[in-house]
Protein backbone atom coordinates (compact mmCIF):
# COMPACT_ATOMS: atom_id res chain seq x y z
CA UNK A 1 0.00 0.00 0.00
CA UNK A 2 0.85 3.44 -0.89
CA UNK A 3 1.30 6.17 1.82
CA UNK A 4 -0.30 9.41 0.23
CA UNK A 5 0.91 11.90 3.16
CA UNK A 6 4.21 12.78 4.47
CA UNK A 7 4.68 13.29 7.89
CA UNK A 8 5.26 17.48 8.67
CA UNK A 9 6.35 19.33 11.96
CA UNK A 10 3.35 20.22 13.75
CA UNK A 11 4.75 23.78 14.86
CA UNK A 12 0.27 24.42 16.25
CA UNK A 13 0.67 22.56 19.52
CA UNK A 14 2.95 23.04 22.74
CA UNK A 15 5.17 20.02 21.76
CA UNK A 16 8.12 21.97 20.47
CA UNK A 17 7.67 24.92 22.77
CA UNK A 18 10.38 24.32 24.86
CA UNK A 19 12.58 22.48 22.04
CA UNK A 20 16.17 24.30 20.97
CA UNK A 21 17.79 23.01 17.77
CA UNK A 22 20.57 24.30 18.65
CA UNK A 23 20.80 22.29 22.45
CA UNK A 24 18.51 19.09 21.31
CA UNK A 25 18.87 18.93 17.68
CA UNK A 26 16.98 18.85 14.54
CA UNK A 27 13.30 18.27 14.94
CA UNK A 28 12.56 17.50 11.08
CA UNK A 29 14.20 13.80 11.06
CA UNK A 30 13.16 10.21 11.17
CA UNK A 31 14.76 10.24 14.50
CA UNK A 32 12.39 12.47 16.33
CA UNK A 33 9.23 11.57 14.21
CA UNK A 34 9.63 7.97 16.12
CA UNK A 35 10.30 9.74 19.49
CA UNK A 36 7.68 12.06 19.13
CA UNK A 37 4.96 11.36 17.06
CA UNK A 38 2.69 14.03 18.35
CA UNK A 39 4.77 16.20 17.21
CA UNK A 40 4.15 15.54 13.38
CA UNK A 41 0.87 15.80 11.25
CA UNK A 42 -0.09 13.73 8.29
CA UNK A 43 0.19 15.69 5.30
CA UNK A 44 -3.09 14.38 3.84
CA UNK A 45 -4.96 14.70 6.68
CA UNK A 46 -3.81 16.78 9.58
CA UNK A 47 -3.82 13.69 11.87
CA UNK A 48 -1.08 13.42 14.63
CA UNK A 49 2.00 11.36 13.71
CA UNK A 50 1.35 8.53 16.19
CA UNK A 51 -1.71 7.26 13.62
CA UNK A 52 -1.31 5.90 10.47
CA UNK A 53 -1.35 8.00 7.58
CA UNK A 54 -4.01 7.82 4.99
CA UNK A 55 -2.82 4.90 2.00
CA UNK A 56 -4.18 4.28 -1.65
CA UNK A 57 -4.82 0.53 -2.19
CA UNK A 58 -7.66 -2.34 -2.47
CA UNK A 59 -10.79 -1.57 0.02
CA UNK A 60 -10.62 -3.73 2.83
CA UNK A 61 -13.34 -3.66 5.23
CA UNK A 62 -12.93 -3.71 9.02
CA UNK A 63 -16.04 -6.16 10.14
CA UNK A 64 -15.66 -4.83 13.48
CA UNK A 65 -16.69 -1.34 11.87
CA UNK A 66 -19.06 -2.47 8.89
CA UNK A 67 -22.90 -1.63 9.32
CA UNK A 68 -23.40 -4.98 7.23
CA UNK A 69 -22.04 -6.71 10.33
CA UNK A 70 -19.27 -8.98 10.47
CA UNK A 71 -20.36 -11.92 8.11
CA UNK A 72 -20.16 -10.18 5.05
CA UNK A 73 -20.13 -12.23 1.89
CA UNK A 74 -17.52 -11.07 0.02
CA UNK A 75 -17.45 -10.58 -4.09
CA UNK A 76 -19.26 -12.20 -6.19
CA UNK A 77 -21.42 -13.81 -3.03
CA UNK A 78 -22.62 -10.64 -2.33
CA UNK A 79 -26.27 -9.38 -4.13
CA UNK A 80 -27.58 -6.29 -3.61
CA UNK A 81 -31.56 -6.03 -2.29
CA UNK A 82 -31.23 -10.18 -1.87
CA UNK A 83 -33.50 -11.88 0.48
CA UNK A 84 -36.23 -10.95 2.63
CA UNK A 85 -35.43 -7.62 4.69
CA UNK A 86 -38.50 -7.84 7.03
CA UNK A 87 -42.41 -7.43 7.14
CA UNK A 88 -44.07 -6.04 3.66
CA UNK A 89 -45.40 -2.73 4.34
CA UNK A 90 -49.27 -2.66 5.12
CA UNK A 91 -51.19 -0.88 2.46
CA UNK A 92 -53.92 1.38 2.85
CA UNK A 93 -57.40 -0.41 1.62
CA UNK A 94 -59.37 1.11 -1.61
CA UNK A 95 -62.83 1.65 -1.89
CA UNK A 96 -62.52 -1.12 -4.49
CA UNK A 97 -61.12 -3.26 -1.53
CA UNK A 98 -63.89 -2.96 1.20
CA UNK A 99 -66.96 -4.06 -0.95
CA UNK A 100 -65.09 -7.24 -1.49
CA UNK A 101 -64.45 -7.53 2.24
CA UNK A 102 -68.07 -6.99 2.83
CA UNK A 103 -68.82 -9.60 0.03
CA UNK A 104 -66.56 -12.20 1.55
CA UNK A 105 -67.56 -11.82 5.08
CA UNK A 106 -69.71 -15.52 5.71
CA UNK A 107 -69.27 -15.64 9.37
CA UNK A 108 -71.06 -17.81 11.75
CA UNK A 109 -71.87 -14.87 14.06
CA UNK A 110 -73.44 -12.95 11.34
CA UNK A 111 -77.14 -12.65 12.78
CA UNK A 112 -78.88 -11.85 9.81
CA UNK A 113 -79.40 -14.73 7.80
CA UNK A 114 -79.12 -16.57 10.86
CA UNK A 115 -82.90 -18.25 11.63
CA UNK A 116 -82.45 -20.29 14.88
CA UNK A 117 -85.39 -19.28 17.50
Amino acid sequence: MTVLGDLDVDDSGDVWADHDEDCHGEIDTPEMREEVPDGFRWSCCSKLGGTKGCTKGKHQADPARSQRGGDVPAGSNLRKNHGEHGAPAEREPDDDDEEEDDDDNDDEDDDEDDDEY
